[in-house]
Order: structure tokens, then C-alpha cells, then sequence
């Protein structure tokens, strides 16, 4: 899939984070779900600390499940699994996501 998706300056340094195989850091969660937010995805809380995230329509590929962390931040082990996770669903790399 070679889509672009245009974001906002913070949603947009959020995704470059979560996105970029150089980065080494935690990202906030509040930060990445608005940025999933603002990309068309719907949240639904499962069982505990599971969020279910659903693409919009227009975006093919499956709903994943992912856990909230206990802190305000994703871990950077989590955020590489996260990247690799979401790589592989919707093909998404760092070059995905464009500055509005």
C-alpha cells in the first residue's frame, strides 16, 4: 500500500515516532490514540485494558486489539511491536505519514 496519510503537526510527530525504526523512545498514549483518532479509526474498550481499534471503510485491513499501558506512555519495546504490527496490517512505514 503506498497511500499517504496527511497529519497534523503533533498527530504527525506522534506516527514519525511510533513509525521510525531509528527511534528508541516511549510515545504517549494519549498522543497515539488522538493520531488514531484523527486517521479514522473507532476505539471500543474490551475486556480490562484491551482497546480494539477499527479502520474506517475506506482503509483495507482488520481491527487490532492492543492493551493501554499502566503508565502515560508505550513503552519502546511495545512501540516496536506496535510498528511492526501495524506495518504488517496496513503496510504503514515511516514514509506513510505526511506533514499537513
Amino acid at each position: 500500500m503506498n497511500r499517504t496519510i496527511a497529519l497534523s503537526g503533533r498527530h504527525y510527530k506522534t506516527m514519525s515516532n511510533v513509525m521510525n525504526p531509528k527511534a528508541h523512545g516511549s510515545v504517549p498514549w494519549r498522543g497515539f490514540t488522538e493520531a488514531m483518532k484523527n486517521i479514522g479509526f473507532k476505539m471500543t474498550a474490551t475486556k480490562g485494558s484491551v482497546i480494539n481499534f477499527c479502520p474506517p471503510k475506506t482503509m483495507p485491513g482488520r481491527a487490532f486489539c492492543w492493551h493501554k499501558p499502566h503508565s502515560s506512555h508505550l513503552r519502546p519495546d511495545h512501540v516496536r511491536i506496535l510498528r511492526g504490527d501495524l506495518s504488517m496490517l496496513y503496510g504503514w512505514r515511516l514514509e506513510t505519514f505526511v506533514r499537513k
